[in-house]
């Protein structure tokens, strides 16, 4: 939950926001930085336009935000859950692991396909520093959401975790690949993502097999 910074409103006597009506403003300003970001890009947006399109003062925001940042990062975070829900929705009960790990990694590609707008969101945004993606990974659970590749892998494959955590690694960059590429060069002829999802998994396979 958001924690309310105290503004001179507050220590003139104005009632607190509940719970809800503070989590209602947070979800308004970033659903209105949401689209101005993906219709003109996170550089250009500063938080005055942001705080136009919901109806408020500038220094508003910093009631809920730290910063055009924290609000970028906000919007991470709920396309972050958004990813994971449908890979662990592609699971099935009783699944061979071979095909378990297929099936999670085809829906984590073909979610950011089926939304390219919070896939440039997430990693094309100009104007995001690594300092900013730093913080953002320290305080997110997105670091550990992503080892449910590894725990799939090392079911796959009935080794260790420990022993295969640079194949998970491959893996995960492998599938952004394939996002990355078929977004940002929508014109080549390229396989279709369930071909190359495919490729990339059993080449993952065989290689944390041991067959190195």
């Amino acid at each position: 939950m958001a924690e309310v910074k105290t503004t001179e409103s507050n220590r003139r006597g104005r009632p607190p926001l509940s719970s809800e009506q503070v989590e209602g403003k947070r979800a308004r300003i970033a659903e209105a930085a949401r689209q101005l970001f993906e219709a003109e890009g996170y550089e250009a947006v500063s938080l005055r336009r942001i705080a136009k399109e919901v109806g408020c003062t500038p220094m508003s925001i910093y009631t809920y935000y730290e910063g055009k940042i924290d609000v970028l990062r906000a919007l991470w975070d709920d396309v972050f859950i958004d990813v994971f829900a449908k890979i662990v929705a592609a699971k099935t009960a009783n699944q061979d692991p071979k095909d378990a790990i297929k099936a999670m990694c085809v829906a984590y590609v073909e979610y950011w396909l089926d939304n390219r707008a919070s896939y440039r969101l997430v990693f094309m945004s100009a104007g995001v520093e690594q300092s900013d993606v730093s913080v953002f990974v320290e305080a997110s659970p997105v670091a550990d959401h992503y080892g449910i590749f590894l725990v799939a892998l090392a079911a796959a494959t009935d080794r260790p975790k420990t022993d295969i955590v640079g194949d998970a690694q491959t893996l995960i960059c492998g599938l952004n690949g394939i996002a990355h590429s078929i977004i940002t060069i929508s014109s080549y002829d390229w396989a279709s993502p369930i071909k190359l999802v495919t490729n990339l998994v059993q080449g993952v396979l065989l290689f944390a097999k041991g067959c190195r």
